[in-house]
């Protein structure tokens, strides 16, 4: 991430409206190893302003919004990526994620539904909207997203963890327990 920074850094100081830079150099900022999370968004609200009809900006500016907590700001910037490109299906995956935090279960649904539409092997579209599922009392619809997604991707502890709590909501309790065992097996903290 260091020389990421130091090379898109070194193409913005020679073309201040490099806003492509400017988004790889957001990135950087956004790793772990730097987590610079107000610099990564000073430089994607600098690229929205140059290119304030780039879905693929408005897209990374939402993701960081989140990141930061401001989930209003986040929506706002990802329901303007999914107007400016509808198929984008990682902006109604990101959406759809807003969605869930702020408690509008059913837009999150749709923004799932739409993304997996759009991509349909695009796992953590299924595990999300699975999880919203459950949450809106569908376990069983819930627990068939959370197959799809485990068919695509068996390493992911996020979807064992909600297919556990959807087996779970359905009184699948030995089925329940062999799904914590593999979140567990996958992070300790399960």
């Amino acid at each position: 991430p260091k020389q990421m920074i130091e090379r898109s850094t070194a193409v913005i100081n020679a073309d201040p409206e490099a806003y492509a830079a400017l988004v790889y150099r957001s990135d950087a900022r956004r790793s772990p190893d730097i987590a610079e999370l107000s610099g990564a968004l000073e430089d994607l609200q600098r690229a929205a302003q140059i290119r304030p009809d780039c879905f693929w900006i408005w897209t990374h500016l939402g993701r960081t919004f989140i990141f930061n907590g401001r989930n209003a700001e986040g929506q706002a910037a990802l329901e303007k990526a999914v107007v400016l490109e509808p198929r984008c299906g990682w902006a109604h995956a990101w959406l759809a994620e807003v969605y869930r935090r702020i408690g509008r279960l059913e837009d999150a649904d749709h923004s799932f539904a739409r993304c997996i539409e759009l991509y349909p092997d695009y796992e953590l579209a299924h595990t999300g909207r699975g999880g919203v599922l459950r949450l809106l009392g569908r376990a069983p619809e819930a627990e068939q997203a959370l197959n799809m997604a485990m068919r695509l991707d068996q390493t992911n502890q996020w979807t064992y963890g909600e297919r556990m709590l959807a087996r779970r909501d359905q009184g699948k309790y030995d089925a329940a327990l062999e799904d914590l065992e593999q979140a567990h097996l996958r992070n300790s903290r399960f």
